[in-house]
Order: structure tokens, then C-alpha cells, then sequence
């Protein structure tokens, strides 16, 4: 038996092709949702809506199915009063679902107003109800969400997605008080996740299975009272049902994501760990360098200051053999120097009381040797170790002048006396020879000095 169309779908006969594939387009939407939400009449409908689309898909096959038709005996459809008020419903729900579907969240819900406006106490079809409260929720209208997705409750107890969008209005409303999502716990809303999910089974439908479960792990995730591994096991059972559950990636990848940042925290942690270990043991290494150059400096400052020391101490020896040497040397002087003294008082009042001359003049002689070795002696230390006598250098250059004055004196000078004039003759021979050996001893004690000085300093 052939189908009439134009009766099973309310088309008009004198509606044109564009008005025709405009009217099965917004049924086709319609019956879609329907279908979701687990519509037993949608599936039958969306078949009979496909045929149709076949049937009025060009001129020719339309001209060719009223031709069947008429040949069939079909009577023509009688007026339907309600035609019109339906016909606006059906407009209006499919206004609001294209809105919403493109997210014109408050366009949709002028139009589902619009919609509801031409609903009667007979409808009972809870789909739009749904459509409505899901609508509501979107635009923050929470307690007129509330009321319409209990009148779709009502209407069919058995339809799980009235309590999943009833579930999503109760997160926004936590207990339909505040908009305190700290105080929404996963066992405060589970008793409607858990209709839904036995209805769904009940009916076999998958996708809504699906998206229950999704819902599920959603909330063990993101709600007060988190548990990961419920969380996990839901999405996962959640996926085997519906693939393209958005809750349940959501949670996956979220957790997915926590992991990532935790992984690359702790890398950075342990990063920045290394880094302050490494200059930590680079600060320990400088200054372990730092106290081994301290040490070896103060090492070696006390070694110089021993070696100092030694020096010190080797110089002072020296220095008091030195001295030592120089003032016996000085005190030889000394003495030369009484003895050229005593010889002056001894030619000036001595010479003519028959003392002995020759003696006292090789004395003074030898005198005039012991300076002169005690003025090499400050010589060949270049008056920086001992010191210059200024008292032996003058008896020295005082005896030196009082013997050769003695020594060259006329003989008028003496007196007359032939033997004492024939001993000043002698005596100043052997004076000269004596001086002439006085200088060359001199000459030799400087060279001496000289060498033992710098051998000791050495």
C-alpha cells in the first residue's frame, strides 16, 4: 500500500518543490534531536522523512509518486484545524534549535517562547521541554531550566537525558541556592546520574550510556571529593560506549595534562636542583682552591720569614765577628796611638837627658802600621760593617807627622850632638822602608778584608 506523504508529514499538495525540501529539512532536524534523547517514534520518523526526501527529490519523481498515488484511490486529506498552530510550533522549535545550534544562545530561547506558546495541555511529547530547559541553562536562567526539565520528568520519567540536563542545572545551582561550585559533591548529584545511566541501559541506547558514564568521570574529576582512579575507569568505560564523548576526553586529557606540567615541574625542579649542587660545589671547589693558596702562601711566608730569620741570625755572627775584629784592630790603634803620643813628650823633653832615641822611634813606626791596617780595616768594609775611628785616623796622621819631624831634624836641632844626629840619620832610613812596608800591609789587609767580607755574605 502506498505511503501519502502529504498526510503522514503534513505537507502541503500545492506546496512547491522548495517548500517542500525546506519543510523535510526542518523535520529531519527536529526528529534528530528527538532521536537522541531516545524518542521511540523519532527512528520511524527519520525513515519516513529519508523516503520522502527520495520521493521529492526532483520534478520527475514527484510528478511520477502523484501519479501513483492518484492511481492509488487516495482521498484527499480533510482540514486538520490544528494545522496551523502546528505548523507555527514546528517552525518556531526549528528556529530554536538552529539558534542553538548555533550558539545564539538568546535567539534560541525567544524562539522556543515562541514555540511554547502554540503547545497544549495535550502535547505531551517531553523533548521539548528538554530542548527548553537546556536552552534556559545556557542563557543563566537557571530556575526556569529547573522548572521545564521537571515538566519534561513528568511527561516521561524514563528519558535520561531530562536528568543529565537536570544534573547540569544543579552544578550551576549547587543545591539551587548559590553559584558555589566548592560545595557541589560528586554524592550529591549521583542518584540522577545513576537514573540516567539505568534507563539508558534499559533501552540499550550506547551513546547515551556513553555520555552518562562521561558524566560520571566528569564529575570524580572536577567536583569537591576527587577521585582520579574513578575519574580514569569512567572515561574509559565511557569511550568503549560513545568514542567521541566530550566529558570523558576532557577528563583524559586534562589528566593527561597535569601529568605533562607535574613531569615538567619536576624536571624543572630537579634542573634547578643540579644547578644550585653544581654551584654549590663549584663555591666549595674555589674555595678549597682559595684555602690551599691561602695555606701555601702562608707556607711559604714562613718559610722566607725563617729563611729571614737565618739570614738574620748569619749576619749578626758575622757582624759580631766582624766587629770583634774591628775593635781589636782599633784598640792596636789605640795603643799605636799612646805610643806616638808618649814619643812626642819624649823628643820634646827627653831627647836631651841621654834617653835612647832609636827604640822609640822604631815604635812609633810600628804605630803608624797598626792605623793604617785599622783605617783598611774600615775601608775594606766600606764603612757599612764596623765603623771609621776619627780618633786612631788622627793620632795616625799625628804620629806620622811627629816621627818624620823627628826623624828630619838638623843637627843644630840636636844640639850639636854627633851621635844622636848619626841615629836620627838611621832612624829615618829605617823609617822610610818601615813606612813603605806599613803601606804595602795596609794595601794587603784592605784585599783581605775585602774577600773574607764577601765570602761571609755569600
Amino acid at each position: 500500500m502506498i505511503i501519502d506523504y502529504y498526510k503522514e508529514l503534513e505537507i502541503p499538495k500545492t506546496a512547491s518543490l522548495d517548500e517542500i525540501h525546506d519543510r523535510l529539512a526542518r523535520l529531519q532536524n527536529l526528529w534528530r534531536n528527538r532521536e537522541s534523547s531516545g524518542h521511540e517514534k523519532a527512528r520511524k520518523m527519520i525513515d519516513l522523512l529519508n523516503e520522502a526526501e527520495n520521493i521529492f527529490k526532483t520534478d520527475a519523481s514527484r510528478t511520477k509518486y502523484d501519479r501513483e498515488l492518484d492511481a492509488a484511490g487516495a482521498k484527499p486529506k480533510t482540514a486538520d484545524p490544528n494545522a496551523e498552530r502546528k505548523a507555527n510550533f514546528d517552525k518556531w522549535f526549528a528556529e530554536a534549535n538552529n539558534y542553538l545550534n548555533t550558539q545564539q544562545y538568546d535567539l534560541a530561547k525567544s524562539a522556543i517562547d515562541k514555540a511554547l506558546q502554540y503547545r497544549t495541555l495535550n502535547d505531551d511529547d517531553a523533548l521539548v521541554y528538554i530542548q527548553a530547559a537546556e536552552i534556559y541553562r545556557l542563557n543563566n536562567d537557571y530556575r526556569s531550566a529547573l522548572n521545564y526539565i521537571n515538566e519534561a520528568i513528568v511527561l516521561d520519567k524514563d528519558n535520561s537525558w531530562s536528568y543529565l540536563t537536570k544534573y547540569l542545572i544543579f552544578e550551576a545551582l549547587d543545591d539551587g541556592y548559590n553559584s558555589d561550585r566548592h560545595n557541589f559533591t560528586i554524592e550529591k548529584r549521583k542518584p540522577l546520574l545513576e537514573i540516567a545511566l539505568r534507563n539508558a541501559k534499559i533501552k540499550n541506547d550506547t551513546i547515551t550510556i556513553g555520555t552518562t558514564l562521561g558524566f560520571f568521570a566528569h564529575a570524580w574529576y572536577f567536583c569537591n571529593g576527587q577521585d582520579v582512579q574513578k575519574a580514569v575507569e569512567y572515561a574509559h568505560e565511557a569511550l568503549k560506549y560513545n568514542s567521541g564523548d566530550f566529558n570523558a576526553k576532557n577528563v583524559l586529557d586534562h589528566i593527561k595534562m597535569v601529568q605533562l606540567q607535574e613531569e615538567a615541574y619536576l624536571k624543572q625542579q630537579r634542573e634547578n636542583e643540579e644547578a644550585i649542587l653544581k654551584q654549590q660545589r663549584e663555591a666549595e671547589a674555589a674555595q678549597l682552591q682559595q684555602q690551599r693558596a691561602n695555606e701555601e702562601a702562608q707556607l711559604k711566608y714562613q718559610r722566607e720569614q725563617q729563611r729571614l730569620a737565618s739570614e738574620r741570625e748569619r749576619l749578626n755572627l758575622i757582624l759580631k765577628g766582624i766587629s770583634r775584629r774591628n775593635r781589636i784592630t782599633h784598640v792596636i790603634a789605640w795603643i799605636c796611638a799612646v805610643g806616638s803620643v808618649v814619643y812626642s813628650v819624649y823628643r820634646l823633653y827627653l831627647a836631651d837627658h841621654g834617653v835612647p832615641y832609636g827604640g822609640i822611634g822604631y815604635l812609633t813606626v810600628i804605630a803608624i802600621g797598626f792605623l793604617c791596617c785599622a783605617v783598611a780595616v774600615d775601608i775594606g768594609d766600606e764603612f757599612d760593617r764596623g765603623f771609621i775611628n776619627p780618633i786612631s785616623l788622627g793620632s795616625w796622621i799625628w804620629g806620622f807627622i811627629h816621627a818624620f819631624l823627628a826623624t828630619t831634624m838638623s843637627y843644630s836641632e840636636l844640639g850639636g850632638n854627633p851621635s844622636a844626629y848619626s841615629a836620627q840619620q838611621g832612624v829615618f832610613f829605617n823609617y822610610i822602608v818601615a813606612v813603605i812596608v806599613a803601606v804595602v800591609i795596609s794595601y794587603i789587609s784592605y784585599r783581605i778584608i775585602r774577600h773574607i767580607n764577601n765570602n761571609q755574605f755569600r
